[in-house]
């Protein structure tokens, strides 16, 4: 710092394969660094990208949320199942969601297509009742959302209580 230079170091904590004691180790490295003159330390938690070793390895060791591709889809998108839209917009709409058509075949091959489609939107049923995915009800089917956002618009019951 005598000639204006800031240094900073980045740590990264919590690969699959690391112990509590190499995670403690990490940290207190960052901490001796501080002491010796390092101006930043930053720790991160280690995030495992699609497509990276770490990723195939998180997967194969079931380490992974295996509806996280679906939940992050509906951080940014909605789906509304109408009971009156045409089955093909109704699977198109189910079909998009990533992960999700792969997640209903790998626990049940044996299903059809229609009978894919009719799981799909179980699961998606069953993350908006364990609170994973937001639900809101429409006049004629069911919209499926980020929860946070749901938890912000108005459903029947509020709409019940303002009359």
């Amino acid at each position: 710092t005598d000639a204006g230079i800031h240094t900073a170091g980045n740590y990264i904590i919590g690969y699959p394969d690391e112990t509590i004691e190499e995670i403690y180790t990490t940290i207190l490295a960052a901490k001796t660094h501080v002491e010796q003159g390092l101006n930043h330390a930053a720790i991160f938690a280690m995030v495992p990208f699609p497509g990276t070793r770490v990723y195939d390895m998180c997967i194969k060791e079931g380490m992974l949320d295996p509806y996280a591709d679906i939940l992050v889809h509906f951080e940014s998108h909605e789906a509304d199942l109408l009971l009156d839209q045409p089955d093909r917009a109704h699977a198109d709409l189910l079909k998009a969601v990533p992960g999700l058509s792969e997640l209903v075949k790998e626990r049940h091959a044996y299903l059809d297509e229609e009978e894919l489609l009719l799981w799909s939107e179980f699961v998606l049923h069953g993350l908006a009742e364990h609170s994973r995915l937001g639900r809101s009800l429409l006049d004629r089917g069911m919209r499926f959302g980020d929860l946070f956002s749901a938890m912000f618009q108005p459903g029947e019951e509020d709409e019940d209580e303002e009359a």
